[in-house]
């Protein structure tokens, strides 16, 4: 399978789990008490650990279908998951200073999912799968 392929189904894939973890993430951020910075990044990095697991099992066996340097995949989604925790507040207020409130709450992390994507991609095939 070409990197363009691979890519393509790496996106859909992450956009399937996107929606997921976006309602995730929305619901517990509505449960923490909505209106604090902490508890949407707190909602965020939770999230993430959840739907980190299911995306490592189907990128190994859908998407890359090689064997995983486990710890290299680990590292690599570390990396991106303290993007995500870093960029998704920043996401929520900019979209609430461009939109109002409540946009942000509600887009901050797709957005910054998306953000995130192409970076995650490479880290994923290069270095966590060692694909070439």
């Amino acid at each position: 399978m070409g990197i363009t392929s691979q890519y393509l189904i790496f996106f859909v894939n992450g956009a399937f789990l996107g929606l997921l973890a976006w309602t995730f993430q929305y619901y517990l951020y509505m449960f923490l008490d909505k209106n604090s910075f902490l508890n949407y990044a707190i909602a965020t990095a939770m999230t993430y650990i959840v739907f980190v697991t299911a995306n490592c099992i189907i990128q190994r066996h859908i998407i890359f279908r090689t064997e995983i340097v486990l710890v290299r995949y680990f590292a690599a989604q570390a990396f991106i998951m303290v993007l995500l925790i870093l960029i998704s507040p920043i996401c929520m207020r900019l979209i609430d200073y461009i939109f109002q409130p409540p946009n942000g709450e509600m887009f901050g992390f797709p957005v910054a999912g998306l953000v995130i994507s192409f970076p995650s991609f490479i880290l994923s095939r290069f270095w966590a799968f060692n694909k070439k």
